[in-house]
């Protein structure tokens, strides 16, 4: 499971620098809308996602990866499992809740 999430978080975006040196937000519509409703609830904080979208013919999501600053509390890791499961119709064995560090 670290392994799994280790490789997850190498392969998150940090964004691609613009020649001008600053970087650009290549986040997706759904992880931007799923980031502004999380960090609306309260105790979640700053918030980071990743959405797995499945490729083919089947729209959806295979799994999701949320980084955010309150979720050192475990209720708040649970509302925050239950709204991406909400959102994304994932169970919430495919919903990684991680601690941003800081």
């Amino acid at each position: 499971m670290l392994l799994v999430l280790g490789v997850v978080l190498l392969t998150l975006p940090s964004g691609q620098k613009k020649t001008d040196g600053t970087e650009k937000d290549i986040r997706t519509e759904s992880e931007k809308r799923l980031c502004r409703g999380l960090e609306q609830m309260e105790g979640v904080g700053m918030v980071w996602v990743l959405l797995s979208e499945k490729e083919g013919r089947d729209a959806g999501y295979e799994g999701a990866v949320v980084i955010c600053s309150g979720a050192d509390d475990a209720s708040v890791r649970l509302r925050v499992v239950e709204a991406v499961s909400a959102f994304t119709q994932l169970g919430s064995n495919k919903i990684i809740v991680e601690k941003m560090d800081q």
